[in-house]
């Protein structure tokens, strides 16, 4: 499993470029890296759950600061009522069941959830302590013995080096007419090695069930 002085090695060797002020870029790149896949595919080993306490006054709280991207929340249940609560994957399916939930605080106990811009959305109105399933965000690599574990072991050299060297060849062809071959040539690498990832993954990863009207066909 190769660490970030393995990758940073590898990246400079593709662009061929040994200067030592070269190095600190390049473990930024690699770490902009790990953040574009996380974003891109749900990967298992960054599941996660977290309690949060909702508040008897408002629809929302703050979502954790360790939540990936605000998004992929796949299962809460209230531990107040011990029931499962039905999670909505946007604030408009949100309102076509709730359409006054921001105006009328219809009190609890709570029934629905989504997120919206950093917070969690909940109605009814409650005090409520909720166990939350979601994707937590990747730990970036900050020492030169780290290695992304997250990510499969045999994709994470064409992921990471393939991605840091196209965003440095973007720099290096910017001004030249015609073609960014190194760049083009390096981003497709990353996007094939990202396909890759996703069917790698397609079994197995949690996700929520859609919540599903009649009234809404």
């Amino acid at each position: 499993m190769p660490t970030l002085n393995e990758l940073n090695s590898r990246v400079r060797f593709i662009i061929q470029d040994k200067s030592p002020t070269i190095s600190a870029a390049i473990n930024s790149y690699i770490n902009e890296g790990i953040e574009m896949v996380a974003a891109a595919v749900l990967l298992p080993d960054l599941e996660i759950s977290a309690e949060i306490t909702t508040l008897s006054t408002a629809v929302e709280v703050d979502i954790p600061d360790s939540w990936g991207y605000d998004r992929n929340l796949y299962y809460v249940s209230s531990q107040s009522t011990k029931k499962e609560l039905s999670i909505y994957s946007s604030e408009s399916l949100f309102v076509r069941e709730y359409p006054k939930f921001r105006v009328q605080f219809r009190k609890g106990p709570i029934e629905a959830i989504t997120v919206h811009s950093g917070k969690l959305v909940y109605y009814p109105v409650a005090e409520e302590t909720l166990l939350c399933k979601y994707y937590k965000k990747p730990a970036l690599l900050a020492e030169g013995t780290d290695e992304p574990t997250y990510i499969p072991q045999h994709l994470q050299y064409r992921l990471l080096t393939s991605y840091a060297a196209s965003e440095i060849f973007s720099l290096i062809e910017d001004g030249i007419e015609g073609p960014k071959v190194n760049t083009t040539f390096h981003m497709t690498r990353f996007e094939n090695a990202l396909i890759q990832l996703d069917e790698y993954f397609r079994m197995g990863r949690s996700r929520p069930e859609p919540i599903r009207k009649s009234d809404w066909i």
